[in-house]
């Protein structure tokens, strides 16, 4: 039996690029409206000195969403209802995930503002719907 991820076309390749792009876009979107606390008691790092954050955040975003893209391909033949459905189950699942994980307090965050609580979270829910 082959591996869904063989039969990929080229359409389907690009499709799932567009993909990637469309959730990283609209992440860097709202990531711009979360409001910086303005305290980090680390050193910048050396990205940060370059100036490479944001390109950096990019190719981690875009990789990251691809291969969430090509896991929902290789497992939707086996998910229940149709391909809308399938997709906002996954994403829903996903985000949930997603979510329990930024909650987990940080040490070097002090913060116990709402804002800062639930911002990350919520930014982060809403483009894995994509």
């Amino acid at each position: 039996m082959k591996s869904m991820l063989f039969e990929i076309n080229k359409k389907r390749w690009l499709t799932l690029f567009l993909v990637a792009l469309s959730a990283t876009i609209f992440r860097l979107i709202l990531q711009a409206f979360i409001p910086s606390s303005g305290s980090n008691p680390f050193p910048p790092s050396a990205i940060v000195k370059a100036g490479l954050l944001i390109p950096s955040f990019t190719i981690y975003a875009l990789i990251t969403y691809f291969l969430l893209a090509v896991v929902f391909v290789i497992i939707q033949g086996r998910l229940p209802g149709t391909k809308i459905k399938k997709g906002l189950m996954f994403g829903f699942l996903f985000c949930m995930m997603w979510c329990i994980y930024l909650f987990e307090p940080l040490p070097h965050v002090s913060s116990t503002s709402l804002t800062e609580l639930f911002a990350y979270p919520i930014v982060d829910e809403y483009h894995l719907y994509f």
